[in-house]
Order: C-alpha cells, then structure tokens, then sequence
C-alpha cells in the first residue's frame, strides 16, 4: 500500500519535470519562427550559401516537427516521451555542429551559433540525465 501511495505522488508532470515539459511546449513554436525567419532571409543570400540555408531549412523544420510531436506524446504520458526528448536535444546539437563546420569553411558567421550551441550542451547535459534516471519520468509516463 505505502508503494502504491509513494508511486502516485511521484506520479505527473510535477516538480523538476516542470521545467522540460514547458521547454516542449515552447520548442515547436521556437523552432517554427527559426523555419519562418530562414526562409525570409533566402532571397538576397549569395549563390554560395543556398545550399546550408536549404539544409537550415530543413533541419528546421524537422525539429519543429520532432517537438511538436514530442509536445503530443508529453500531453498523452507516452513511455517513449523521454527518449525522444533526448533525442531532440542530441539532434539540435548535432545539426548546431554541422552548421559550425559549414559555417567556419566559409569563415566566418560562427559566432552567431555559438551561443545557442553552448545552450543546447548545457541544456542537454541537465535533461538528458534527468530524463534517463528519474523516478518521476518513469513513473509518468507509462502508456
């Protein structure tokens, strides 16, 4: 009986889960003004830079569409929310990577990826763990 009782207070989208959960939400719309403003600045771009601006695009929107997904599975207590919380979070800091490298083989512009680049490992070095050892998370999302 007192398991049951410590399994249901532990139990919902409380306390530290707070925090990932509004960034879930947030995310898709972040990442849909990220997709707008790429796109806005397609005309006028050099010749040389359409192919990482269409690659940006992309990306884009895929993570857009990845939170948003992930948004759905948050609200719906979905056992594989966390994994593909996870996973989202290595994916911006992978194409952030991408980015850079392209980015510094034209030589220059790193700069303005370099701070969303060191959220996304801060960001991902606090959730990623959390995620994968919490007893809130495990015990919130089971369907």
């Amino acid at each position: 009986m007192v398991n049951t009782e410590i399994q249901l207070d532990i139990k919902g989208v409380r306390g530290w889960l707070v925090l990932p959960a509004i960034g879930t939400g947030i995310a898709p719309f972040v990442s849909g003004y990220n997709l707008f403003d790429t796109i806005s600045l397609l005309n006028g771009l050099p010749h040389r830079l359409i192919g990482m601006a269409a690659f940006e695009v992309l990306s884009e929107f895929a993570l857009c569409v990845g939170w948003a997904w992930a948004l759905f599975l948050l609200l719906s207590e979905k056992r594989i929310y966390p994994m593909m919380f996870c996973g989202l979070l290595m994916a911006a800091i992978l194409l952030q990577i991408i980015e850079i490298v392209w980015l510094s083989s034209f030589g220059g512009g790193v700069g303005m990826v370099a701070g969303t680049f060191v959220r996304s490992i801060i960001a991902a070095a606090i959730w990623i763990p959390y995620m994968l050892v919490s007893k809130r998370v495990k015990a919130t999302f089971v369907h």
